[in-house]
C-alpha cells in the first residue's frame, strides 16, 4: 500500500525551520535551560550600539512629556513598536541573527516577536507601599496558559543598586516552590522568603548595553522598588506562535517587508495573522 505523507503543522514547520536559522558558535549552549536565564555576552550583537542611539533620542525627546502611570509602582513606555517604522533600531537588535538564535534555542522554534518597548521608571522614595509588578510574580494573569517565554532586557541607561533593578530567582529555584500558584498571582517578601534564601535572588545591573535574556514565566521576579535614579530599559520578547498574544503582536509593515520580504524565517517571526 502506497504511504501518504502526514502534511505537516505551522509548529511543526516552525521546529524544522530551526536548521536553517543562521548560528554563531560563542552563542551555542549558552542558555542554562535549568537556570531559565541567561546573561548576554558584550559584544556579540552588532545591533546593538544602534538601539543604544536610538534609546537616547527618544528619551531626550519623550522624557518631559512621558506620562506615568498613575500607580505608583509604574513607570511609562517612552515607545511601544507595533511596527518596524517605530523604531527601525530596536527591531533591527529584534531580529538580528544572535538574538533570533537565543530565543529560537531556548523555545525549541522560530519564534515569533512581540512588541519591542522602551521603558522608563523614575525614583520612587523609602516608604512607598509595595504593589502589583513591585511583588514576587511569574507569568501573567491575563493569559496564566503561557508556560515559556524569552524575553531580552537591555540596559538604555547605566543601572547600578540605586536604579531599581529588575530582580529574579532562577527557574530551578522558582519551580520549586508554591507548587499551587497561580500564575500572575504577586507573592509578598514575607511569603516568598519563608521558602527561599534572599541571597539567591540576583539582580541585573550593568553599564548601558548589558543584557539579560530571562522567561518571566517560569523565573519568579518582580520590577523596580525603591530607587534614587531613573532607570531605561528595552524589553523585547519572543513567544511560541501558538502562545503569541494577540494585543501584544507586531504588525506586517511596508518597512518590514522592505528590509527582510526576501526572508522566510523572518516572515515566520513576524507573521500574517
Amino acid at each position: 500500500m502506497e504511504s501518504v505523507a502526514r502534511p505537516v503543522s505551522a509548529d511543526e514547520g516552525r521546529r524544522e525551520r530551526l536548521r536553517q536559522l543562521p548560528r554563531r558558535r560563542e552563542l551555542e549552549n549558552l542558555i542554562d535551560e535549568s537556570a531559565g536565564y541567561a546573561w548576554l555576552p558584550a559584544g556579540l550583537f552588532p545591533a546593538l550600539p544602534a538601539s543604544l542611539d536610538f534609546a537616547r533620542k527618544v528619551f531626550d525627546e519623550k522624557n518631559a512629556d512621558a506620562v506615568l502611570d498613575a500607580r505608583p509602582f509604574r513607570g511609562a513606555d517612552l515607545l511601544t513598536g507595533t511596527k518596524y517604522e517605530d523604531a527601525p533600531p530596536f527591531f533591527d537588535l529584534a531580529l538580528s541573527d544572535e538574538l533570533l538564535q537565543l530565543a529560537a534555542d531556548y523555545l525549541g522554534e522560530i519564534p515569533v516577536l512581540m512588541r519591542p518597548r522602551l521603558w522608563l521608571t523614575k525614583p520612587q522614595q523609602p516608604g512607598t507601599e509595595l504593589g502589583g509588578t513591585q511583588l514576587f510574580h511569574r507569568g501573567r494573569p491575563d493569559a496564566r496558559q503561557i508556560q515559556r517565554q524569552a524575553k531580552f532586557l537591555v540596559t538604555m541607561s547605566d543601572v547600578d543598586e540605586c536604579s531599581g533593578p529588575f530582580t529574579f530567582l532562577p527557574a530551578g529555584i522558582s519551580e520549586k516552590v508554591l507548587p499551587g500558584y497561580r500564575m500572575g498571582d504577586r507573592i509578598s517578601d514575607e511569603e516568598m522568603y519563608r521558602l527561599v534564601d534572599p541571597a539567591q535572588t540576583i539582580q541585573f545591573t550593568g553599564p548601558a548595553g548589558a543584557g539579560l535574556m530571562v522567561d518571566t514565566m517560569r523565573c519568579f521576579h518582580y520590577g523596580r522598588r525603591v530607587s534614587s535614579k531613573e532607570r531605561l530599559m528595552l524589553m523585547i520578547q519572543f513567544m511560541k506562535h501558538f502562545d503569541a498574544v494577540e494585543e501584544d503582536r507586531v504588525e506586517r509593515s511596508e518597512g518590514f517587508l522592505e528590509k527582510f520580504g526576501a526572508s522566510p524565517l523572518h516572515q515566520l517571526v513576524i507573521p500574517e495573522w
